[in-house]
């Protein structure tokens, strides 16, 4: 009727169920009823049998949300969602799990059939009130529904209590970044300049950052020396966010000259990830923020986010003259619009385009006049 199964290692564990109920087959990781995780295995088995006797007994049932835990639906729908509209499932379970802690930190405890628009209210106001972007509050919800959706079709709830709440404005995807969402070239340089001297563990990153155009910290950790062409001065990015496929891109000369410094470091081999610590490991975001932050303060540059380094990036391109297309290409975007924030000063470029139209119109013969 079901087994149990090992989705981690033997050294880190996690154990799931997956429960056949008639034609159905849920999945669903192996909790105590207090919500713990499952250490071992027969922890696991045991849990198991306590699953199936409550489906023979009828305790529980695809018809009886009112045992699901708004946790335990978050784990059924990382667990099973797909969707022809999602490229790449990897990376979109990863930013449905980061989006998905704030929910389970607010509601995780509560019954999934007792949620109301009020409670998801509270949590949008929850995490505007703790200085969030309007942008993550609105991911948040607008992931939360997208659960909530999925769930009602599996028949895991009948109702969606986010239908209805209102959505934090943000600002649409053609409307310039403020300024503080980017670094300006000074900033950069200056930040570079204090990377390479005072902390070389985080110089390659961050040149990479700024230069590149990449998504971090997410592409830049996918990142494995077997995709670093030094002597190209290319690296190839697996599974890009928007189109799901691998791209090369050409790397910056002073991105190049960092990542070759860096590449002398004893603990590269071949095939290890390109921002490995000594023990080998890929850091987190939390601990990649702190480091980047700390950076930014050492070099008395002020603080703005990670992925704003990408911002960056794309802004230089922009002020350096390249054109919408080349700066979509280097963001892989698919539509102008998106890129369009990257272009600042509108009414000088347009006045630059405009001059750009040479026109000399040849002399001919007068025109008559009327009565001529």
């Amino acid at each position: 009727m079901g087994y149990v199964w090992n989705r981690g290692t033997s050294k880190h564990p996690n154990y799931w169920l997956r429960i056949w109920q008639g034609a159905h087959r849920l999945q669903e990781p192996a909790r105590t009823p207090s919500g713990l995780k499952a250490q071992t295995r027969d922890q696991a088995l045991a849990i198991l049998r306590s699953r199936e006797r409550q489906i023979i007994d009828g305790e529980t049932g695809r018809q009886r949300d009112e045992g699901y835990t708004v946790a335990q639906l978050c784990d059924h729908f990382l667990a099973g969602y797909t969707s022809t509209r999602v490229r790449n499932l990897g990376s979109y379970r990863s930013d449905s799990r980061a989006l998905l802690a704030h929910v389970r930190e607010a509601l995780g405890a509560k019954l999934a059939s007792s949620v109301t628009s009020a409670d998801v209210e509270a949590l949008r106001d929850s995490l505007l009130a703790a200085g969030k972007s309007n942008q993550t509050a609105r991911h948040v919800v607008v992931r939360l529904r997208r659960v909530y959706a999925w769930a009602v079709r599996q028949r895991l709830v009948r109702q969606n209590p986010t239908l209805g709440v209102d959505l934090p404005s943000v600002p649409l995807p053609s409307e310039p970044l403020t300024p503080e969402r980017f670094l300006t070239r000074v900033e950069v340089e200056t930040l570079l300049a204090w990377t390479r001297e005072h902390a070389a563990d985080w110089h390659a990153f961050i040149a990479l950052a700024v230069t590149s155009g990449m998504r971090p910290p997410s592409e830049l950790h996918r990142l494995r020396w077997a995709d670093v062409d030094l002597k190209r001065g290319t690296v190839r990015v697996r599974r890009t966010k928007v189109a799901g496929e691998d791209a090369t891109v050409q790397l910056h000369p002073v991105a190049l000259e960092a990542l070759r410094a860096w590449r002398g470091c004893p603990w590269h081999v071949d095939n290890a990830p390109v921002f490995a610590l000594p023990t080998g490991r890929v850091p987190d975001t939390k601990t990649c923020w702190k480091h980047v932050m700390r950076c930014l303060d050492g070099a008395g540059v002020r603080r703005v986010r990670v992925y704003d380094l990408r911002h960056s990036a794309l802004t230089l391109a922009a002020d350096g003259g390249a054109g919408l297309l080349e700066i979509a290409a280097l963001a892989g975007h698919k539509r102008l619009d998106t890129t369009r924030r990257y272009v600042h000063d509108k009414a000088k470029r347009a006045n630059a385009a405009i001059g750009a139209i040479k026109l000399t119109i040849p002399k001919g013969p007068r025109r008559p006049t009327r009565g001529s």
